[in-house]
């Protein structure tokens, strides 16, 4: 196959695919094959045979190559330049050079790259002589080969490469490149530069000189870091200089200032500095001069990022001299949830010594809906502490049910039919349904504060089935309301054994998505809710509101 395909290459009209197919087939005949094709290939076809001598490192191509690097078509000489270089060897420096020379700009771009190869693989054995290559690719190629030529120029010698690294910033399609290698660069020669370059730089290099400095010397930089913190021109230079700034007692004074300049970002820039020297008060166990610093930020006029650490670091004192400020950060509206976690850290360190006033702040915490586990934390500890609050039923939620199910959809379980024809289903008394006993289920509680109660919770892995939901209300006189239902999937609603309404179809749970007009009579109301499912999540959710929205109160069933 290899020596038919080699004929191939000479053909015109198959060339490229006897190439191409010759590539795939491993060994010596083939290798045999695509060096013939040097010299007898179509010329179409002659840079793909090239290549792939390149690619699979046939030593016995060195020669044609160079010789058709020399003397073949332009797309013939940069494709055996390109395989040359694949050898990565020394000695076809002086091919790869000549072509830097040549009259067609690919050729001299191949070479180049070329050259970028070989000095890759000489740089760790050969550092200086892969520097002077990385040199000449810098100086004869475009912007692509000069940014891969800092690159390595870089990592063969930094004291080369430091000077060129401040001319490459000035280019806007190398300064990319540039700022990262500059970043990498330590030693005399780029600190030199860099201290040279801060004496008259452009806002956007000064922020690239200070990350420099702090990686590279972290003792010299507050030196051009003070100057810039207390009161550089461009607020973007102040704020970058206070964040570089350690968090140490020296610049307690400086972040202070900061927190009161007429910018935003920098006031926060201080305020966030501040924060630092306090946790770094707080890990050397002066837990007193921290919560003062602290509370400083918690005062102060900044936006959320140094408040939430202020917050962390206060939560994990837990000091009641902390509840000023943290509620006041509550009446203004920021970072709710981690002022509750403050809340609910102080609370524990009161009790049991103060009962009362853990038991207020957990009220608090719940109240204020913090995520999930720390609202549910604080309800569970209240009621362990004799306080049953059910905040979903403030809002009108119904949250106390008994539940029956789950039966198949068929006969009276259909959507449109209930299987209590007379609305007046008995907890006490198990459903009977084609021939099965159903008992009640009691649920009194959700885990949702929007009170969705979650089905599979009952019944695991129920599909195409039916629950029903039975609840009492009681209310104080006969008002109208409206009935606000979410379910997933269908659903049927019966107020006093009337049907209000329905969902027949699949759908996804959404709270109030449907409102559905009735009544509540004085004294004892029934309600009967159907739920129907086909598969995956299975829930539903029914709040009482007035016309307006509001939550109506009523009283649940306690058994």
């Amino acid at each position: 196959a290899a020596r038919v395909l080699g004929e191939a290459l000479a053909d015109p009209a198959v060339a490229p695919a006897a190439a191409a197919a010759l590539g795939r087939i491993p060994g010596k005949d083939a290798n045999a094959a695509l060096l013939r094709g040097l010299t007898t290939a179509d010329p179409a076809a002659r840079p793909a045979v090239a290549a792939l001598l390149g690619e699979r490192r046939v030593r016995e191509a060195v020669g044609p190559l160079r010789d058709l690097a020399a003397q073949g078509a332009p797309a013939e000489r940069a494709a055996a330049l390109r395989a040359l270089a694949a050898f990565t060897d020394a000695k076809l420096l002086p091919a790869l050079q000549a072509g830097t020379a040549d009259p067609d700009a690919a050729v001299q771009r191949a070479a180049r790259q070329g050259l970028l190869r070989l000095a890759d693989a000489l740089r760790e054995r050969d550092a200086k002589a892969a520097a002077g290559l990385y040199r000449q690719v810098w100086e004869q190629g475009g912007r692509g080969e000069r940014g891969a030529a800092l690159v390595g120029l870089a990592a063969a010698s930094q004291a080369e490469a430091a000077p060129l690294v401040m001319t490459a910033l000035a280019d806007p399609q190398l300064r990319a490149t540039a700022s990262g290698v500059l970043l990498a660069l330590g030693g005399p020669e780029a600190k030199a530069a860099v201290e040279a370059a801060l004496a008259h730089p452009t806002a956007e290099d000064e922020l690239l000189f200070f990350r420099w400095l702090v990686r590279h010397d972290a003792e010299g930089a507050p030196v051009f870091l003070l100057p810039a913190a207390r009161g550089a021109t461009d607020p973007v230079v102040r704020v970058a200089a206070l964040d570089l700034l350690p968090g140490e007692p020296r610049h307690e004074t400086i972040f202070l200032s900061a927190m009161g300049a007429e910018d935003a970002a920098v006031r926060e820039a201080g305020a966030h500095g501040l924060v630092r020297l306090a946790e770094a008060h707080l890990g050397a166990g002066r837990k007193t001069a921290a919560l003062a610093l602290f509370h400083r930020v918690l005062g102060a006029n900044v936006g959320g990022r140094p408040i939430r650490r202020a917050l962390e670091g206060v939560t994990a004192l837990a000091d009641a001299g902390s509840l000023e400020q943290v509620k006041s950060l509550l009446a203004r509206g920021v970072a709710r949830d981690e002022a509750a976690e403050a809340l609910y850290a102080i609370a524990q360190r009161m009790l049991p010594g103060d009962k009362a006033a853990a038991m207020a702040l957990l009220e608090q915490v719940a109240r204020l809906q913090p995520p999930v586990d720390k609202r549910q934390a604080a309800l569970v500890q209240l009621k362990g502490l004799g306080v049953n609050i059910d905040l979903a039923h403030e809002d009108g939620f119904v949250t106390r049910w008994w539940i029956v199910g789950a039966l198949p959809v068929i006969g009276d379980a259909v959507y449109g039919k209930s299987i209590f024809p007379d609305g007046k289903p008995d907890p006490a008394r198990p459903v009977d349904f084609e021939g099965k006993h159903y008992a009640w289920g009691k649920h009194h509680e959700t885990k949702s504060a929007l009170g969705v109660v979650e089905l599979l919770e009952f019944f695991p892995n129920a599909t195409n089935v039916v629950a029903y939901a039975l609840t009492e209300v009681s209310c104080e006189q006969e008002r109208q309301v409206v009935f606000r239902v979410g379910s997933d999937d269908g659903y049927e609603l019966w107020v006093n054994g009337e049907r209000l309404g329905g969902f027949a179809g699949g759908r996804m749970l959404k709270v109030d998505e449907e409102s559905l007009p009735g009544k509540l009579v004085k004294g004892r109301n029934t309600i009967l809710l159907k739920i129907l499912n086909g598969g995956s999540r299975w829930a539903y959710v029914l709040r009482i509101t007035d016309g307006d929205g509001r939550p109506v109160a009523f009283k649940q069933q306690e058994e």
